[in-house]
């Protein structure tokens, strides 16, 4: 099982979002760099290789996603965040 984790709220949408690589969310971890920013983190099986070009379609906005599982997807991590950063108010 490989691991990756980023702070881009809409590459995260996309990542949890899209149909090719199954991939599964594990939650947020605090950024040990940037107190108070946070890190979507997806847990997926697949090579690196392949995981690679899931990225680089992303970046190159040559992937194809469903815009509602999108803002779903959106939404979500959204919640996530809201739920940590109002703990303790």
């Amino acid at each position: 099982m490989n691991r990756y984790s980023t702070r881009d709220l809409r590459e995260a949408a996309f990542l949890w979002a899209q149909k090719e690589l199954p991939v599964k969310f594990a939650g947020l971890d605090a950024d040990s760099k940037n107190p108070g920013v946070f890190l979507f983190v997806f847990n997926y099986e697949a090579s690196e290789d392949v995981f690679s070009q899931l990225q680089h379609r992303y970046n190159s906005e040559e992937a194809l996603i469903e815009p509602r599982s999108y803002d779903q997807k959106m939404n979500n991590l959204r919640d996530h965040l809201r739920k940590v950063t109002t703990k303790g108010r």
